[in-house]
């Protein structure tokens, strides 16, 4: 069971980081910081429901199905980590930091 939310935590990571580079290639870095305030703030607040259609409606947004999202739906509280490693590496400001560095 370790072994699967670790897996789970990798995959959210990599679905968030698949959503910001789908979402900057269409000029939408303000629906990523969006998002991701909204994620962050259920989470804070232990409102997995929320955080599960938050999620749903990323997903839709950004057209890409999120399969790690089925143990959140079963169990958000004790699947917490994987939300949380969804919302972090759901970040728009990484980009935008460099580019300011090298300017």
């Amino acid at each position: 069971d370790k072994e699967n939310k670790r897996r789970n935590i990798y995959i959210a990571k990599d679905y968030a980081k698949q959503t910001v580079e789908k979402l900057r290639r269409e000029k939408k870095e303000n629906k990523i910081r969006a998002y991701r305030q909204k994620l962050i703030s259920a989470i804070t607040f232990h409102d997995y429901d929320r955080v599960n259609e938050i999620l749903l409606q990323l997903s839709d947004y950004a057209k890409i199905s999120y399969p790690f999202v089925y143990c959140l739906f079963e169990d958000g509280e004790e699947n917490k980590e994987v939300a949380f490693a969804f919302a972090n590496a759901l970040e728009a400001y990484e980009k935008e930091s460099k580019e300011e560095k090298e300017a």
